[in-house]
């Protein structure tokens, strides 16, 4: 499992709709896109692309996940993204 890593580079929070994140895949192993489990305040959510796609280490691609959470909790979102093995990595995105 150590050998799947990523790191989230960016994220953007678009207020009612969406949040746009760029992920990296920091480890030595290939790891499935579609496995991801993806949180903004702590709500499960929904992303595309959703399906099975392997990441290549080193290689980055950016996810359209929807946003169900209100917009009564901005100034601030928290953005967490997490592998299948358990590994996760958040971010504090500002609306």
């Amino acid at each position: 499992a150590m050998a799947m890593q990523f790191r989230i580079e960016a994220a953007k929070y678009y207020p009612n709709s969406w949040v746009n994140a760029t992920i990296r895949n920091i480890g030595t192993v290939n790891f499935d896109v579609g496995k991801l489990g993806i949180y903004v305040d702590g709500q499960l959510s929904t992303y595309a692309p959703n399906t099975s796609y392997m990441l290549p280490p080193g290689q980055v691609i950016t996810l359209n996940i929807t946003n169900s959470t209100p917009t009564q909790a901005c100034p601030n979102k928290v953005l967490a993204i997490t592998l299948e093995s358990g590994l996760q990595d958040s971010r504090t995105i500002s609306c």
